[in-house]
């Protein structure tokens, strides 16, 4: 079984604005989880957004050409105290994923940690 745990590499981690991770590479890939842990006065919505575009088969190379990105039922977490959430999904069928975050009037508040960790075959 392939494993991997990495940092995931956000566009920003103050969230007091929104955020969107880089895209993840799912090929091979069953099952995978994201941890976030966050500190201050967060107030706003974590979700995961899955895209099946071709893009690159891998994140290293550009993945100018993920344009189409779609919610991820079930996969959204209100946020309103600092803390951790891990999200995740089983038998993903999708060929990229990435977290985003929406802000809804946060009060000083930074992502200390952002991981993901995917199993595949």
């Amino acid at each position: 079984m392939r494993t991997k745990n990495d940092s995931l590499t956000l566009s920003g981690t103050d969230m007091t604005v929104n955020i969107t991770s880089d895209p993840i590479w799912l090929g091979h890939i069953v099952n995978y989880s994201i941890q976030v842990v966050y500190t201050g006065t967060p107030n706003g919505t974590l979700k995961l957004q899955g895209s099946n575009d071709q893009g690159a088969n891998d994140t290293s190379l550009s993945t100018a050409t993920i344009t189409n990105w779609t919610d991820i039922p079930s996969s959204s977490i209100a946020v309103s105290a600092a803390g951790s959430s891990l999200l995740l999904d089983k038998d993903c069928g999708y060929r990229w994923v990435r977290l985003v975050w929406t802000d809804s009037a946060s009060g000083a508040s930074s992502i200390t940690v952002a991981r993901y960790n995917v199993k595949g075959i």
